[in-house]
């Protein structure tokens, strides 16, 4: 999470998950699509076989998840979802990876557990 008054560095780091959380959020809980569209992709994307040891392996049981992960060079690793805890509103949670070194494998685990302390902090 991004604290006011940190490094202009450390702000930037946290740009691009901001900025495709709050697409994101739009797409799929917002009125950029047409409600008939935006069904069919709530149907699709809970349904994503990828990415069981990113987002969806730090929340608690009970928590429904819609979301896309991404992979890439350089230990590259992403995940990008809309998670609804039980009885609440739903959260938009954005984690993206990288490490050196190309061929590095993915981070999963380090997206599981940033996912387990964004959800510790908020509930």
């Amino acid at each position: 999470m991004d604290r006011p008054g940190g490094s202009r560095e450390r702000r930037l780091s946290y740009e691009p998950s901001r900025a495709i959380a709050a697409d994101y959020r739009e797409i799929l809980l917002g009125g950029v699509l047409p409600p008939a569209k935006r069904v069919l992709l709530e149907g699709w994307l809970p349904r994503t076989a990828t990415g069981a040891a990113r987002v969806r392996a730090g929340l608690p049981k009970g928590w429904k998840l819609a979301h896309k992960t991404g992979t890439g060079d350089h230990g590259r690793a992403n995940d990008i979802a809309v998670v609804w805890p039980p009885g609440a509103a739903p959260l938009v949670v954005a984690v993206m990876t990288d490490r050196p070194g190309y061929g590095t494998p993915p981070g999963e685990a380090l997206i599981a557990e940033a996912t387990r302390v964004i959800v510790a902090s908020l509930i």
